[in-house]
């Protein structure tokens, strides 16, 4: 996989990379205590082989070499010492793969409770800034199998990025586990300071081009009568229990996994994506939550979608992504219709997140935006608690939901079949549940990552997917009863009998 075009350490200085915008704002976010943006997963690898068992050791040393010269995994992040420049990745020349890696063991009988307490311990540890993954292989799960929790940091990159990165992990039939790697030496020496402050291009360059499309873009919309009157008319955001000031120190976990098959079926019988299906999912999760907890859900619920903007077979590091919002559509109470509501809204939200030409883009933006600024408004944000403060007048969302696809076939670890991929969305700190629905060869896995001291049963949520699941599959023979009805009136047969007895004995007949 490439990376990084150019990405080197020619002449024995480490070559620097300038961070996205989205980079630097969750770097930056977790620097000042705002926010710890952590991305993180779990596979449950099962035995592959007849006879064999898994051995995390060796499932931990298989990772460490696969992942060893992945240049992505091998970078810090610096910055100029007065902070006048923008924040670099460059590769870490004192990289240990031993710190990145560790092995752990379930207490028995290794089920769903014990992994589920496990998955929340390790995200309720937060990753440091100088360490900005970190993978877990945990042994004792019942059946011989072993789980890898994955923790990345959102300034490494976004969820597609990951996986498309991960991959190297990966084998289309199961190898023997290879051993842990030597350690490797690095002669690049760290960047300079000069180097790491750079030419103040956003202000020579820059600056002018971007002022003027900002302008042009006011202008523009000013223009547009309807512009202002539509973003007024955003509908309003009723908080609930999740909407919170601030996140705890512990996490709270839950899972459902899928056939992707019935998945899929349903939603190419409902004329959908899967994303849809999700989305719906989700949105009887959230209502089967709130109301066992005794909040009426009188109203519907919103969420705040991450949506790639990468071109196909893009694979580089960093946040390619924008932000939407979509309504979860609980105030219509047939799930057929919900359905059909969410997949209208979800594609107007994709349609809007990747304008064919837009007037200013984000990145330019932020080469106008001065680094020390960027430090200053973390720095309030964090010190004051901006977010929470926020919160108070006015809710985005109530909750986060993200689609991260898996790898389409069946994949191998060593000589483990990945038989469940477990997402763990990062958590927004003032939103106490992010969904996430990820595939995995033949499964897919809806997960909740909560806010623990919020969330005391997150197994809530899996009721009502595991209620929304029932009654779409109790829709399907019913929807295809009907649409026989409507074909039948449509287009009767011209051999159909006419007396009443006839007819009935065809009816039964059909």
């Amino acid at each position: 996989i490439r990376l990084y075009r150019g990405f080197s350490t020619a002449g024995g200085v480490c070559a620097v990379d300038r961070l996205g915008v989205f980079d630097q704002l969750f770097y930056k976010a977790d620097q000042y205590g705002v926010i710890s943006m952590i991305m993180g997963g779990a596979s449950v690898l099962a035995p592959a082989r007849p006879g064999e068992t898994l051995d995390a050791d060796a499932i931990a040393g298989h990772l460490a070499a696969r992942l060893a010269n992945i240049p992505l995994l091998r970078v810090k992040m610096v910055q100029d010492p007065l902070r006048l420049g923008t924040v670099r990745r460059v590769e870490n020349p004192d990289f240990d793969m031993r710190e990145h890696i560790s092995v752990a063991s379930l207490p028995a009988p290794g089920g769903y409770e014990e992994l589920r307490d496990c998955l929340a311990d390790l995200s309720s540890t937060p990753l440091s800034l100088d360490k900005l993954w970190h993978w877990t292989v945990i042994g004792g799960l019942e059946g011989g199998k072993v789980a890898v929790d994955c923790q990345v940091h959102h300034a490494l990159a976004d969820g597609v990025g990951i996986v498309e990165v991960l991959s190297a992990m990966y084998d289309m039939e199961p190898v023997d586990p290879e051993p842990w790697p030597a350690a490797a030496e690095s002669d690049a020496a760290a960047p300079s300071s000069f180097s790491l402050l750079g030419t103040p291009r956003f202000l020579l360059k820059k600056a002018g081009p971007a002022l003027r499309a900002v302008g042009s873009g006011l202008r523009e919309a000013i223009g547009n009568g309807g512009t202002f009157a539509d973003l007024a008319a955003q509908p309003e955001v009723t908080p609930t229990s999740l909407n919170i000031r601030k996140f705890s120190g512990s996490r709270s976990l839950a899972w459902k996994t899928l056939p992707l098959a019935e998945v899929k079926a349903v939603a190419k019988h409902f004329g959908c994506k899967v994303n849809d299906v999700g989305l719906l999912l989700f949105s009887f999760a959230m209502e089967n939550y709130l109301e066992a907890n005794g909040e009426a859900v009188d109203n519907d619920l919103w969420c705040a979608m991450p949506l790639s903007t990468r071109k196909a077979g893009e694979n580089a590091g960093g946040n390619q992504l924008a932000i939407g919002r979509l309504s979860l559509h609980n105030t219509i109470p047939d799930p057929l219709e919900r359905l059909a509501a969410i997949h209208r809204d979800a594609q107007q939200v994709k349609d809007s997140a990747r304008p064919e030409q837009p007037v200013v883009t984000i990145e330019e933006l932020s080469e106008v935006l001065f680094p020390v600024a960027l430090d200053g408004l973390m720095y309030a944000a964090g010190k004051l608690n901006l977010l929470g403060r926020v919160s108070d007048v006015y809710c985005y969302a109530n909750a986060i939901m993200s689609n991260v696809p898996g790898a389409p076939v069946p994949v191998y670890v060593a000589n483990g079949l990945m038989v469940e991929s477990i997402p763990k969305i990062p958590a927004l700190e003032i939103i106490a549940v992010s969904g996430g629905f990820t595939s995995m060869g033949d499964a897919i896995t809806i997960g909740f990552h909560c806010d623990g001291e919020t969330v005391a049963d997150p197994d809530l949520f899996v009721h009502g997917v595991e209620f929304a699941w029932q009654a779409l599959h109790k829709a399907m023979p019913q929807a295809q009863r009907k649409a026989r009805q409507r074909a039948r009136q449509k287009a009767p047969p011209k051999n159909r009998p006419a007396n009443t007895a006839a007819a009935k004995s065809w009816r039964t007949a059909k």
